[in-house]
């Protein structure tokens, strides 16, 4: 069975911000390489996006959409 690690809103918040720090990227790269899936809540989501919409940050919306 696959491993899976759920991100909060802060965690997600962290991937997909434009300017991804080079430890969050690593250790997605860690989790990639090791075949565990990265997913997110509807909550955790919801509270990014409602945050990024508020902001219009639509590059960082745009990061979410990719990501989910």
């Amino acid at each position: 069975m696959r491993q899976v690690v759920l991100l909060d809103a802060n965690p997600l918040s962290q991937v997909t911000h434009p300017k991804i720090k080079p430890e969050v990227r690593n250790w997605m790269q860690f989790l990639k390489d090791n075949n565990i899936a990265l997913k997110a809540p509807e909550i955790s989501a919801y509270e990014i996006r409602r945050e990024l919409v508020r902001q219009s940050n639509n590059q960082s919306l745009e990061r979410l959409n990719l990501f989910l």
